[in-house]
């Protein structure tokens, strides 16, 4: 089964590097990226770029335990629970390490996210009174709480750049019932409020402060998206539709993926751009023209005046294949392709050892 995750936040498709094949029992492969900083974990060393992808430096020993996440101008974060500290590395090399106390307080494994100037830890989502803490001075002063129960429907959980964080889960019972629960909160308080949810939808998908959803209707299957505020708004009224598939909004939230189709928001409602290309599984992003840019089996497309047109086939298009394919801010695209790194350039994929890379100290 092929298991992808992408994420895009560029147009333009530039150059890649590969990694040595990792052993059997050792961890696999990571990739962190943003701006033009490119993070890879493999066999329990750091590998960093800050030229996106160009030319690396290995770093220090980077273990499993640490959470580790990239924000947008490119600066590396860590945060190590066992040393209780938090790692600030800048584009230029500069390591900060903050004493971080409170770390030592959450059970691992850990996730660390990046946004709007927020860095937050979390535990385990699956983790009863999962706890999270949150910094938006460089760990000067944290602030903790408990995140809701998650349900054994999904549960996911958004970080929001306004410094609001969004939880969405589903509770299916045996017999066939259930229900489902939205959850908004601020990551400097310590309380969360119940969010607007008026469906009953086992199927959801969250992106951004919209959470994607079929609405009640005798008549057919009717996608639809509501907001933080509770606006809804009705993807293609008495479409019968099984799926959301991949879904998203972009950073203007102008523009809108949902229900295998693109979308324009406007105050009046939605209308429909475009269908996506057959056999789009995911949504990588959006360009720099607030276009979206998907992958459809092992095929990348961007959208033209024209309609669809290819930007690449994955290195190794085989279905069985991990793949992490990431579009930096800069536009390159870099691919971690079951523990090698390529880089996108003159329309094909070049691997790259990173073998004998520089030292260039800690992460």
């Amino acid at each position: 089964m092929k298991k992808t995750l992408l994420v895009v936040a560029g147009w333009f498709l530039l150059p890649a590097v590969a990694l040595a094949d990792c052993p059997d029992d050792s961890e696999p492969a990571r990739m962190w990226s943003g701006g033009r900083t490119v993070v890879v974990r493999a066999d329990g060393y750091a590998h960093v770029s800050v030229n996106a992808g160009r030319t690396f430096c290995g770093a220090e020993e980077l273990s499993g335990d640490v959470a580790v996440a990239v924000d947008r101008r490119g600066t590396i974060w860590g945060a190590d629970a066992e040393s209780q500290v938090l790692i600030r590395r800048t584009r230029r090399g500069k390591v900060v390490r903050t004493a971080a106390p409170k770390l030592a307080k959450l059970r691992g494994p850990l996730e660390l996210k990046t946004a709007g100037g927020w860095i937050v830890v979390h535990e385990d989502l699956d983790l009863e009174d999962g706890a999270l803490l949150a910094t938006r001075d460089r760990g000067r002063r944290w602030y903790s709480q408990v995140l809701p129960e998650c349900g054994n429907n999904d549960c996911q959980f958004t970080v929001l750049g306004d410094g609001g964080w969004s939880l969405m889960t589903g509770f299916e019972a045996g017999c066939g019932g259930g229900y489902q629960e939205r959850h908004l909160g601020r990551l400097d308080a310590t309380s969360h409020r119940e969010g607007p949810w008026p469906w009953d939808s086992p199927l959801f998908a969250t992106a951004g402060d919209h959470v994607f959803g079929f609405c009640d209707d005798e008549a057919a299957n009717v996608p639809c998206s509501i907001d933080r505020k509770g606006v809804v708004r009705r993807l293609e009224p008495g479409r019968h539709i099984d799926e959301l598939g991949p879904v998203g909004v972009s950073r203007t939230g102008r523009q809108l993926v949902a229900a295998g189709s693109w979308y324009g928001v406007r105050k009046a409602g939605l209308w429909r751009r475009a269908a996506l290309p057959e056999r789009t599984d995911t949504l990588l992003g959006f360009d720099r023209r607030d276009r979206p840019v998907v992958l459809a089996e092992a095929v990348i497309y961007g959208r033209t005046a024209r309609g669809w047109r290819t930007i690449a086939r994955l290195p190794n298009p085989a279905p069985h294949h991990d793949t992490d394919i990431q579009m930096l801010g800069t536009g390159e695209l870099v691919a971690l392709q079951d523990g090698r790194l390529y880089r996108h350039t003159c329309d094909e994929w070049q691997p790259a050892d990173l073998d004998g890379a520089p030292v260039c100290g800690s992460l």
